[in-house]
């Protein structure tokens, strides 16, 4: 297997780890625990989260560009999809 190509059944660890401009963080964490409650099931957690996240994040072009870890961009609560895309 090529080092640079993942598998459909592999594809999803790519947003399993680190990269350059996102680093794990505690704060991601506890953002998302508030939806993902014992007993709520995983659709219905991740609905709720996709829901906060467009009600407590806003667009805004000119709070983020290309450079922007996604630390500050979730500090700010403001940026672009890319930004919103996986915090």
């Amino acid at each position: 297997m090529r080092g640079d190509f993942l598998t459909p059944d592999v594809a999803a660890g790519e947003y399993a780890f680190a990269s350059v401009m996102v680093k794990p963080g505690k704060q991601f964490a506890e953002y998302a625990l508030e939806s993902f409650k014992p007993g709520v099931t995983v659709l219905k957690a991740a609905l709720d989260l996709n829901e906060r996240i467009f009600r407590d994040f806003k667009f805004d072009p000119a709070a983020t560009d290309v450079a922007t870890p996604v630390h500050e961009a979730f500090e700010k609560r403001r940026g672009v999809c890319q930004d919103f895309a996986t915090s």
